[in-house]
């Protein structure tokens, strides 16, 4: 039972520590601690836990990769709004996201239309670097 207990108790403490630490990488490798700690409950042969352990990392990483490749596609940017804070040349400006975009308050941005200071944006496509954003109608 105190083996039990240790398995998911490590489970948490990888989780955790991976939220503030690492960013989602090891989420599965926690996951799996901790289900291998219940799986612990109903059978005592630690090869067959070591498979099982195996087979919860694989697929909680096989998981994480098709959540990720849908998240990658999705287009999450086109509902964050910014506001101009500087025009720079050729219809390029600097844009400040109060929320954040990416880890990041302030973008680089180019629009076809002409923006003023303090004019609202959105985002319409990102090309590298640099955002490429339209007036909010």
């Amino acid at each position: 039972m105190r083996f039990i207990i240790l398995l998911v108790v490590i489970g948490f403490i990888v989780i955790i520590s991976d939220i503030f630490i690492t960013g989602g990488i090891l989420f599965p490798i926690g996951v799996a601690i901790i289900l291998t700690g219940f799986t612990a409950y109903f059978i005592k042969n630690l090869i067959l836990l070591s498979l099982f352990f195996s087979f919860y990392v694989i697929l909680g990483y096989l998981i994480l990769f098709i959540y990720n490749k849908k998240l990658k596609n999705a287009k999450l940017f086109e509902y964050k709004e910014g506001i101009v804070q500087v025009k720079l040349e050729n219809n390029k400006y600097l844009v400040m996201f109060p929320t954040g975009f990416r880890g990041e308050t302030i973008w680089e941005a180019y629009s076809d239309e002409d923006l003023k200071v303090g004019d609202k944006v959105k985002i319409k496509k990102i090309d590298g670097n640099v955002l490429i954003v339209k007036k909010k109608s």
